[in-house]
């Protein structure tokens, strides 16, 4: 497990604490867990097993029903 170090000021440093403390976790841990989670590239397992869960939700088409025609838009 690697070691770094960081340099915050005063009050970065008191908002940190604070919320390890919520989190219940040491301050070392919640840095972890905030690289980790602003750091994802997959969708969770959670939201993918909820797609089409839905079903009342309207379709694309009766979302854009009443909007008129897109208009031409030029080619790049």
């Amino acid at each position: 497990m690697g070691q770094i170090t960081i340099y915050l000021d005063s009050n970065s440093e008191k908002i940190l604490r604070r919320r390890a403390k919520e989190k219940k976790l040491s301050v070392s841990k919640y840095v972890s867990v905030l690289v980790r989670e602003k750091n994802i590239s997959e969708w969770p397992e959670e939201l993918i097993d909820s797609v089409g869960t839905w079903s009342d939700y309207p379709l694309v088409a009766e979302l854009r029903t009443g909007y008129g025609d897109d208009i031409r838009r030029d080619k790049l």
